[in-house]
């Protein structure tokens, strides 16, 4: 990695950002910070080197939804049109077509690629070809929407 004024090829505690927006590990230890304010996606690897990933990125930031998710294969966004795009070194690839009303829901995405957000009182599957199903919870429910995304489908 190229040296420069963020801390890029040191450290990760050299490390400069601007607005941090969201943040997801991936499942080969690699950390991926999204600094919205360089509109950059920065990545902790597991040795703690920081380096740039991906540059001149914009994600959608709705609410408490974080714009950042990581599925089986890497890193995953939520564009401004509320679309979901693979994040790659190379750039940006669709994920979906069609747009997911996560109507301010964290939302999480499972090895099959099904994402799971929540929605008028129930948790909302939706799968790759867009169908969706749901199941009801009660008001009085423990599952908390922040818990489950956080805990769910790991």
């Amino acid at each position: 990695p190229v040296t420069s004024g963020n801390g890029d090829g040191l450290p990760f505690q050299n490390a400069r950002f601007i607005e941090i927006a969201g943040a997801v590990a991936d499942r080969k230890g690699n950390f991926f910070i999204y600094d919205e304010g360089a509109n950059n996606i920065r990545v902790v690897r597991p040795n703690g080197i920081i380096e740039t990933f991906l540059r001149d990125v914009t994600l959608a930031r709705r609410g408490t939804v974080p714009p950042l998710s990581a599925d089986s294969l890497g890193l995953i966004g939520l564009s401004s049109r509320g679309v979901l795009v693979r994040l790659t070194a190379s750039g940006v690839q669709p994920y979906s077509t069609t747009p997911i009303d996560l109507g301010g829901s964290p939302y999480a995405i499972d090895g099959d690629d099904n994402v799971y957000f929540f929605r008028a009182g129930a948790l909302v599957r939706r799968a790759p070809n867009g169908a969706e199903s749901s199941i009801p919870f009660g008001t009085s429910s423990s599952w908390r929407p922040g818990i489950l995304a956080s805990q769910m489908f790991v």
